[in-house]
C-alpha cells in the first residue's frame, strides 16, 4: 500500500497467468480529485437522511485531453476499512455490517465510455428504508477503467467515492474500545474498534510511567483525517523517541483514544520492561 494523501491510496495487485494487472484505487478527499488520468467531481457524499426519502448525488468523471477514450464500469459496494484506514470496497458476500447503505443505493450508468473533454455524469440514488434504524449508513462507489496498456501489463485505474450518511433525528452513539495493545522498542500499537452506530474522527496519546508512577514520557498522534466507520477497527501506531534512553526497570504505558470533541473514548494500559 502506497499512501498518497488522507483519502487517496494506490493498491498494486499482481495476477499471474498471461497478464499482470495493477489495480490503482484512489480514495478521493476533496470535492475534485484526480486518479492518474481520471478526475472526479462529487468525490464524496456526506448528508443527513430521513427515513422514506429519496436521495441523489451526482458524480462527474473526466479524462485528460490527450488520453484515448476508455471504457469504465461503476458499482456500489460495502464500506470496508483496513486497519491502516484505506478504503476497501466489499462485495455483497463480504458486506456484513448492519450499517451498510449498499443495499438501498445504486449508481447509473453502470458502464460508460469516457472521451477526452466530455465529462461523464454518474448518478447515485436510492430510497431510504422507512425502517432504516438509527445512526449512520455507509457505502463506497467504485468507478474503474478497463485494463489499459499493451503487452503483458495492463493498468486499471479506479476511483472510490465514500458515502457517509447520518439518519436525521436518530439516536447517535459514538463509542469505541481498545481491543489490543502492544509495546515494542520503536512504538506503542493500539487497535481501536468503533463500537457505536456512527462515524467519527479520533486521535490517540500514550503516557509512560515508571514503577513509582512518575510520568517519564508523553506522546500523541493528531486527529485522524479519515473517520472510523461503525464495526471497523483502526491501528494507532505511536512512535517512541529513539533518542530517549530509559533506565533499566519496569514501566507502564497508558493509551487513550480521544474523540474529535475531546471525550476520551477508551483507555488501556500495559507494562513492559527495559
Amino acid at each position: 500500500m502506497v499512501e498518497i494523501d488522507s483519502e487517496t491510496s494506490v493498491v498494486l495487485m499482481m495476477k499471474t497467468k498471461y497478464f499482470t494487472y495493477m489495480l490503482c484505487l484512489l480514495m478521493a478527499f476533496s470535492m475534485t480529485a484526480s486518479a492518474g488520468t481520471l478526475s472526479v467531481g462529487g468525490s464524496r457524499f456526506e448528508a443527513e437522511i430521513i427515513p422514506g426519502d429519496h436521495i441523489t448525488h451526482e458524480i462527474t468523471v473526466n479524462i485528460a485531453e490527450d488520453d484515448e477514450p476508455v471504457d469504465v464500469k461503476a458499482g456500489v459496494f460495502g464500506y470496508g476499512l483496513s486497519l491502516e484506514g484505506s478504503k476497501q470496497p466489499l462485495g455483497s458476500e463480504d458486506d456484513l455490517s448492519p450499517y451498510s447503505a449498499a443495499d438501498f443505493l445504486e449508481v447509473t450508468p453502470t458502464k460508460a465510455n469516457l472521451k477526452p473533454g466530455e465529462p461523464t455524469k454518474f448518478v447515485l440514488e436510492g430510497e431510504v428504508p422507512v425502517n432504516v434504524g438509527t445512526g449512520g449508513r455507509y457505502a463506497l462507489v467504485k468507478i474503474e477503467t478497463d485494463a489499459q496498456g499493451s503487452g503483458k501489463v495492463g493498468v486499471i485505474t479506479a476511483i472510490v467515492i465514500p458515502v457517509r450518511l447520518t439518519i436525521s433525528g436518530s439516536d447517535i452513539i459514538e463509542t469505541g474500545e481498545i481491543t489490543d495493545l502492544k509495546v515494542s522498542d520503536e512504538k506503542v500499537s493500539a487497535i481501536f474498534e468503533n463500537t457505536g452506530n456512527h462515524h467519527y474522527l479520533a486521535s490517540a496519546e500514550a503516557v509512560i510511567k515508571d514503577k513509582g508512577g512518575d510520568v517519564v514520557a508523553n506522546y500523541s498522534i493528531p486527529l485522524q483525517i479519515d473517520p472510523l466507520i461503525p464495526t471497523t477497527s483502526r491501528l494507532f501506531d505511536i512512535l517512541l523517541d529513539q533518542e530517549m534512553e530509559l533506565p533499566t526497570g519496569s514501566y507502564t504505558v497508558e493509551v487513550s483514544v480521544i474523540h474529535e470533541d475531546g471525550t476520551v473514548l477508551d483507555t488501556e494500559e500495559t507494562t513492559f520492561e527495559v
